[in-house]
């Protein structure tokens, strides 16, 4: 992929996406601006960053010594799921640091800030900038992060020949920064290997590291659906799930329900629905769960327990819940192995996705269209058993049932030895 048209397309993969455009304001805003105005703040703000990444470079004043990088093992962090996801990659490889082109931080960690920006590379690319406006129609509505984008490419590969990484570790793989540095370490024939940290969308970009280790024949179909698969490819289980993937739901009975919600969730349809419900079922439990990065107020009745989700991962949360209830969000696979019942219920209005994650149409889940269904469909899965989950959930973790159950994680190891040995 040598043509810069092609590159730029492929960075901005997520960003065009028909379904991404479907989401409401709050949602879309994680990905760029609902308004003209918000557009043209982002845009200005990415000028300037670029202008202060070059004044730096020019007066020698970055602040990461070049040892600190230096054909070391990169995991690169966006935040808080892939942090968790790249972890135990440490155990078993000294050489590896932390990188992130954010300001993340994660208390007792070093994670050294990668400057993914550079106000020449940015000019170099105004050109195919203003094309892409032209000729690209679904650009237009992202202009924004079309702009951001710019010169990233360039950049990413100034900085892998500068500190020539053994090999990166994403776990993150449509974001400007993170399409940009696999793009980059392709052409420089560096090794990257790809771990999910949550389940795939149809709409994410296609595969183009040297390894993936996708958790699924779900994962694996919805690749190929969204272009070539380019690399090898292990389907090894759900490693971040390795400590927890023994402790099964067994209960006869449904206790506890979990509300799950998202930032596409509308809030008023999530406190009348939950009203409803602890009416129906005042013997139940139930606990609302938000998305770990949604800041809006929520009033519930006194009897519903909250899970505070930037402390209390998923799993956890899921050992408590005999039951979960959530629209768009990856949880309900992750309940599934678990044999921990779902429900799919959309909290928002009739527009936007339906089933993003395909888990309806895959027969993962049952679709609740209103609270008289969802309420009938709770009281059919009181009397099912959590074992009729198991053959499901197989499609979405690939360890499941198998030797290797609760073993994802040494898989990953033998498997990453054995490539960089064979490197060498």
């Amino acid at each position: 992929m040598g043509n810069k048209r092609e590159i730029y397309l492929d960075i901005l993969h997520i960003y065009r996406s028909d379904m991404v455009a479907t989401f409401n304001r709050v949602a879309r805003r994680n990905f760029y601006g609902t308004s003209f105005f918000e557009r043209l703040k982002n845009a200005l703000f990415a000028l300037l960053k670029a202008f202060a990444v070059s004044l730096r470079s020019l007066f020698g004043l970055q602040k990461t010594p070049q040892n600190q990088l230096y054909q070391k093992h990169w995991l690169l962090v966006l935040g808080k799921n892939n942090y968790h996801s790249l972890r135990f990659i440490r155990k078993f490889d000294k050489e590896t640091v932390y990188v992130s082109p954010y300001k993340y931080k994660v208390e007792g960690e070093r994670i050294v800030k990668l400057e993914l920006s550079n106000f020449f590379y940015l000019v170099l690319r105004l050109p195919l900038f203003i094309s892409f406006l032209v000729k690209e129609k679904n650009i237009r509505r992202c202009w924004d992060k079309a702009f951001s984008g710019m010169g990233m490419y360039e950049s990413a590969l100034a900085n892998l020949k500068k500190y020539q990484p053994q090999c990166i570790t994403f776990s993150n793989d449509h974001t400007l920064e993170a399409r940009a540095l696999i793009l980059a370490a392709k052409t420089l024939n560096i090794t990257t290997f790809y771990i999910q940290h949550a389940c795939i969308r149809p709409d994410f970009p296609p595969l183009r590291f040297s390894h993936s280790f996708l958790e699924g024949q779900d994962s694996l179909d919805k690749y190929k659906g969204s272009g070539p698969v380019k690399g090898g490819v292990s389907l090894i289980g759900i490693p971040r799930m390795d400590q927890y993937i023994h402790q099964k739901n067994n209960n006869d009975a449904i206790q506890s329900i979990g509300i799950c919600s998202n930032l596409l969730d509308e809030i008023s349809l999530i406190e009348s629905t939950i009203t409803v419900l602890a009416d129906a079922f005042p013997n139940i439990q139930f606990t609302y769960r938000p998305h770990p990065t949604d800041k809006r107020s929520i009033n519930l009745p006194t009897s519903i327990n909250r899970s505070d989700s930037k402390v209390e991962n998923p799993f956890e949360f899921l050992q408590g819940q005999d039951l979960i209830i959530a629209g768009n969000t990856s949880i309900h696979y992750e309940a599934a192995t678990l044999f921990v019942h779902a429900i799919y219920y959309k909290f928002g209005s009739a527009t936007g996705v339906d089933d993003m994650y395909c888990f309806v149409a895959n027969g993962l889940v049952q679709k609740a269209k209103d609270t008289t269904q969802l309420i009938s469909i709770i009281n059919q899965l009181k009397t099912e058993q959590g074992d009729a989950l198991f053959v499901k959930a197989q499609y979405y973790n690939a360890a499941l049932g198998k030797e290797d159950e609760g073993k994802s994680q040494s898989l990953v190891e033998a498997k990453m030895v054995e490539l960089l040995k064979r490197k060498d």
